[in-house]
């Protein structure tokens, strides 16, 4: 089985804080990473689809002494991979079907992928993420871009479902007549279709940073999606200098 801390220190994904990855970048890179972020820092106020992918697509072009920048800038969540990855490995190790669900680069799919004898699939909407990803891949791996509201997947296939920090993306932002926003994530739909893809007896595991009762409500849709709870994790990781909390909620398809 592969070590979790050696794998990521391969991998280059080594703990390192925003500051001082900062410093490594070039001034006009720099420019184009913070123009993006500028917007992304605003969430969950506000969420504009197309300057997401355009943030995904800054990080991956541009690149750190020849690697594409969004695997040194992974270091920054090290804390919370180390922590969640095995947790969530020891519920997969025996299945024959996986699918990672925002996959991104595939940082933590392949972790799986070498540890699993069956096969695993990554997916993420992003096409410049795929593209790193699948220059990493693996015999057992497969890469696919999908939508989360629309899996290019028939019904009853996958022995294991992840979904992991990607719950409270794509969602929608609107403003009431008394001008006050609000920010509608979907998640009682993408579970719903995550759902119809797993076997029964099949698993969905879900990972998120959240607030106090945001665990409350993902573990609400599991259940209204036909998803019978097994097990939650809560977990506290540190990133940079602040202590975030995390949680993995671990279903089984009734």
């Amino acid at each position: 089985m592969v070590n979790i801390k050696d794998y990521l220190d391969n991998e280059g994904i080594l703990a390192i804080d925003w500051d001082n990855l900062r410093k490594l970048i070039l001034e006009e890179d720099r420019e184009k990473i913070e123009e993006v972020e500028r917007v992304v820092e605003r969430f969950p106020d506000f969420y504009d689809f197309k300057k997401h992918q355009e943030f995904y697509n800054v990080n991956c072009s541009v690149k750190i002494n020849g690697v594409p920048f969004i695997i040194p800038a992974t270091g920054i969540f090290r804390d919370e991979i180390e922590q969640t990855t095995p947790i969530i490995l020891e519920h997969i190790k025996n299945d024959n079907l996986v699918i990672d669900i925002g996959c991104g680069f595939g940082h933590k799919t392949k972790f799986y992928g070498l540890n699993i004898e069956g096969k695993v699939i990554g997916l993420d909407i992003n096409k410049s993420s795929l593209d790193i990803a699948n220059k990493q891949k693996i015999d057992n791996m497969y890469y696919i871009r999908g939508n989360i509201f629309k899996l290019p997947f028939r019904d009853n296939l996958f022995d294991s479902v992840l979904f992991c920090n990607a719950i409270q993306e794509d969602g929608e932002f609107s403003i009431s007549y008394l001008n006050e926003g609000s920010y509608y994530d979907y998640k009682y739909e993408k579970i719903q279709e995550l759902s119809r893809i797993i076997k029964p007896n099949g698993k969905l595991i879900i990972g998120h940073n959240g607030y106090d009762y945001y665990s409350e409500e993902v573990i609400k849709s599991m259940k209204e999606s036909g998803i019978k709870i097994l097990k939650d994790y809560n977990l506290n990781h540190k990133r940079g200098g602040d202590e975030i909390e995390n949680h993995i909620t671990v279903g089984v398809k009734e």
